[in-house]
């Protein structure tokens, strides 16, 4: 267990380490991805979103992003005892909790920013699989719902892609995973 402890604290103080100097010298450089004085603002106002509800206000988006993110925790928690029931049963609620989560995220950024961003080199390839795993997800479910290892297999498939997309959105993240994985394994 203190093995364990040790790669833990080495990872993430490595990914600190990396996350400061990479911060260093891409601050103020374009090309590097660093922030500059042209880029859009990140504040809600300025989000493609407030063109489409522009009577929306941050409470209310907030509201908005709890609402369908507490939806999907619900329908994704109702699905573990629906898995008792019948795997297709627990596919598909597991599945719509995953709508409902990214739909919530769409209230802060809009929908056109948030798939501008999915479709981003960092994010394209988890996104089209997490998304394409939804599809095959409900598919199988509907249509052979008697085949629970192929719908387990697509449920676990889309809880990874999520994971790793949602790693995306945290410098450093995946690198860091990587590397513990690296280190528990190897």
């Amino acid at each position: 267990m203190k093995e364990l402890k040790d790669v833990v604290a080495n990872v993430a103080t490595d990914t600190v380490t990396k996350f400061a100097e990479k911060r260093k010298t891409k601050q103020g450089d374009p090309e590097a991805g660093g922030e500059t004085d042209n880029d859009e603002k990140s504040t809600w106002q300025s989000s493609p979103m407030s063109k489409v509800c522009p009577s929306l206000t941050w409470k209310q988006r907030l509201i908005g992003v709890g609402i369908c993110s507490g939806l999907g925790f619900l329908f994704s928690f109702l699905s573990s005892f629906a898995l008792m029931r019948s795997a297709s049963f627990f596919a598909i609620l597991y599945t719509i909790g995953n709508i409902l989560w990214v739909a919530g995220t769409m209230f802060l950024v809009g929908p056109m920013k948030q798939l501008k961003n999915m479709v981003k080199p960092t994010r394209l390839i988890c996104a089209l699989v997490f998304f394409l795993s939804m599809i095959a997800t409900i598919v199988v479910a509907v249509k052979s719902p008697s085949n629970f290892l192929l719908i387990m297999l697509f449920v676990i498939i889309q809880s990874l892609a999520l994971i790793w997309y949602a790693l995306s959105y945290i410098p450093f993240a995946r690198t860091a995973v990587i590397n513990f994985g690296k280190k528990l394994f190897c």
